[in-house]
């Protein structure tokens, strides 16, 4: 895809049109809502419908429209930096979200959502690979933190990350926008929503490229260590991590009053390898992903004041290839006679002149029906009922010049053998869930539900919830929360072979969690908001790899809790602040490893006059242990500046912002999966970027 020429093509395009639309209102800010309306603001990811966020049987939080543009958030894991209990990690190809110390390099316990749809791939259970999700369509993100399972099922462990888009019977807009930045960086996005009768249209597109800092330099990767133990000379370190990408998003949403259709599309190319699949840098390799969306809602016929239903459908399909060079030219690695890289048995060394190539490819299919049906008509009571089912496809291709079936150094495509590494693959599941909202009172109001999953590879699940919510009096409130989570085992877990890197296991049962939770939410007019959370939470049949092969292993549990404080001193100024402390251990005590300890965020907005705002917003990121047999000592602590100024004339229908990451170049660094990284991953130093929108 010639993105490049297409962004410089767009860019003239978008700008002329927008000098010759009509000026039309700028847009909002959280500075124009007092903090009372903003926690009335509603949330549909803690219950299947729509509820104000103070009143959710959850503790959620909110990143809008208006926070993402005075950030100049471009990507999901920029809008979310400043959530509470949630810290975002780079891993090769995209973002962990880590939220309360729940860390795993797959990620596969928190789900994403796009309006209430699973994104995750199956094969994973985490986002696909090269997927960033930009944000022009984007309305508001829910981040539910907390076991979801009784809503959601499968993987909604840590929490839920649900991303909404704008809805296209709102009042008709558009908008188009161009950034450019370091790394030779530039983003273009359009948006337009309109009215035709009874239907409303939204439309979204965005395109943006990256370079990627080349100053992130690693010292010493896996092959350096290899080169020590067989005495070759093939390591690429000291270099460069590879990040550029090239990516493409498409949106477009047809609505009335009983009807939804939603279509996304979403496109990857040219995504570098960062630090290499198995840790051995890799810069000449590259990813290619593509993911689709196809979703039709209708609201059922005969709804009343206290009855409606709806169904759901949908397809989507994630496609992916990479030209991966495991480890580089010139490698010196052992083979066993059945040509597998560090296979079992005896082993002679081979010189892999070409490198260790590996061109995985997958596509997968995956297919839902849901049913909803919400009555009311029982006094107090808000009932929820809901079954569906899904099915799961997936196919892999491969070519490669090592392991079993190949002969060494000799690249062989090994699609439709024993070779490949995982096998053509199905999953069904059907669920059955319901959930009472009683209200007992005028001050509280109890929450009880229950889902139940069937799976036929694992089996059945079973996951109930338990909340009140009480408000106290009309500044105080508190919440009581008790919910488990299941998180089912990823295909890739249970199913790859072949691989150098990792084995599957087909015994693998779901990791279990069970959460307790108790928020209290106190507001001082409108213009101060303190919200203090606990929580403890056991998991259990953890899947780690162990010696190469995923196994269920172990126990986690943890105490910990969030602050979160909203503080509005003028009507020109807004502060957040949070910080979150956590404190897993495992059965035999030894500390969690990698996830922060504790993590703090400080955020300020402030419109300095003539049309001037700024935005700043401060991170820490506390000290993350390693592992128990790791002796290097704990990644050290780091602090990260973000500061973004706007520019928007009175009157005026276009807005020009100059932002700077990590303003003051901190060094800072995240674990990697290999070991032998020295000096851990480092993340990109300082980074501008210019904004111009317009409105039409």
């Amino acid at each position: 895809m010639q993105v490049g020429v297409r962004m410089r093509m767009g860019a003239v395009a978008a700008w002329c049109l927008g000098m010759a639309a009509m000026p039309a209102r700028a847009a909002g800010s959280l500075l124009d809502l007092d903090l009372d309306s903003l926690s009335q603001l509603e949330v549909r990811s803690a219950t299947g419908f729509k509820m104000a966020a103070r009143d959710a049987p959850a503790i959620v939080s909110i990143v809008t429209a208006a926070q993402i543009e005075a950030m100049g958030a471009n990507t999901l894991e920029e809008a979310l930096q400043g959530v509470a209990g949630l810290h975002i990690a780079p891993k090769n190809r995209q973002p962990l979200f880590v939220i309360r110390g729940m860390y795993t390099y797959d990620n596969p316990q928190v789900l994403v959502t796009l309006n209430d749809v699973p994104i995750n791939p199956v094969f994973t259970g985490s986002l696909g690979a090269g997927v960033k999700l930009p944000l022009a369509a984007v309305e508001r993100i829910e981040v539910v933190r907390g076991p979801g399972s009784a809503v959601f099922g499968a993987d909604a462990f840590a929490g839920v990350i649900n991303i909404v888009t704008r809805d296209p019977m709102r009042e008709p807009e558009s908008q188009a926008g161009l950034s450019l930045g370091a790394f030779r960086s530039a983003d273009l996005w359009m948006r337009r929503t309109s009215r035709v009768g009874d239907w409303g249209l939204m439309l979204a597109a965005e395109l943006q490229r990256s370079e990627g800092d080349r100053e992130r330099r690693i010292e010493a990767d896996q092959q350096t260590e290899f080169d020590r133990l067989f005495g070759s000379q093939a390591s690429r370190a000291p270099g460069a991590l590879d990040t550029q990408y090239r990516l493409g998003n498409l949106h477009v949403e047809l609505a009335r009053a009983d009807l939804q259709l939603r279509l996304w599309h979403y496109r990857a190319d040219r995504m570098g390898a960062a630090w290499g699949i198995a840790g051995a840098l890799d810069p000449d390799s590259r990813t290619e992903a593509r993911q689709s969306l196809a979703e039709l809602r209708w609201q059922l016929p005969g709804a009343t004041e206290h009855f409606n239903a709806l169904l759901r459908a949908s397809w989507s399909n994630f496609w992916f290839f990479a030209n991966y060079q495991v480890f580089p030219a010139g490698a010196l690695l052992p083979v066993n006679a059945q040509g597998d890289l560090f296979g079992a048995g005896e082993s002679r060394l081979f010189r892999f002149e070409q490198g260790a190539i590996g061109n995985p490819g997958s596509d997968e299919d995956s297919l839902r029906l849901d049913a909803e049906a919400h009555y009311s008509g029982w006094a107090g009571h808000r009932l929820r009922l809901a079954a569906g089912a899904s099915q799961v496809k997936f196919h892999a291709w491969e070519a490669k010049n090592f392991s079993n079936g190949v002969a060494a150094g000799q690249l062989v495509d090994v699609t439709g053998t024993p070779f490949v590494y995982a096998p053509d693959l199905q999953r069904r599941n059907r669920y059955l869930s319901l959930q009472d909202v009683w209200r007992l009172n005028e001050q509280a109001e109890l929450t009880l539900g229950l889902r139940v999953d069937h799976y036929n590879d694992f089996g059945t699940t079973r996951n109930p919830r338990a909340s009140l919510v009480w408000r106290h009096s009309p500044v105080l409130s508190s919440k009581w929360l008790y919910g488990q989570a299941f998180r089912a085992p990823s295909m890739k877990e249970q199913f790859v072979a072949s691989n150098p890197v990792n084995l599957g296991s087909k015994t693998l049962t779901p990791e279990r969690v069970r959460t307790w939770e108790w928020q209290l939410d106190w507001s001082a007019g409108t213009d101060f908001n303190a919200r203090l959370a606990f929580f403890h939470y056991r998991m259990s049949d953890l899947i780690r790899l162990v010696s190469g092969v995923y196994r269920n292993v172990g126990q986690l549990s943890a105490p910990g809790a969030e602050l979160e404080l909203d503080w509005r001193p003028s009507d020109h100024s807004h502060v957040r602040l949070n910080h979150s402390v956590q404190r897993a251990r495992d059965a035999e005590g030894h500390v969690a490893p990698y996830a922060p300890r504790q993590i703090s965020s400080l955020a300020l907005e402030h419109r300095l006059g003539a049309g001037l705002s700024l935005q700043a917003q401060a991170r820490w990121v506390g000290a993350r242990p390693r592992l128990n047999a790791d002796t290097r000592a704990p990644l050290p602590a780091y602090r990260q500046l973000d500061v973004q100024l706007r520019w928007q004339p009175a009157g005026a229908d276009w807005s020009a912002s100059l932002g700077l990451r990590n303003a003051l170049n901190a060094a800072a660094t995240e674990p990697a999966d290999s070991n032998a990284i020295v000096g851990d991953v480092p993340l990109a130093g300082r980074a501008w970027r210019l904004d111009l929108r317009r409105s039409f």
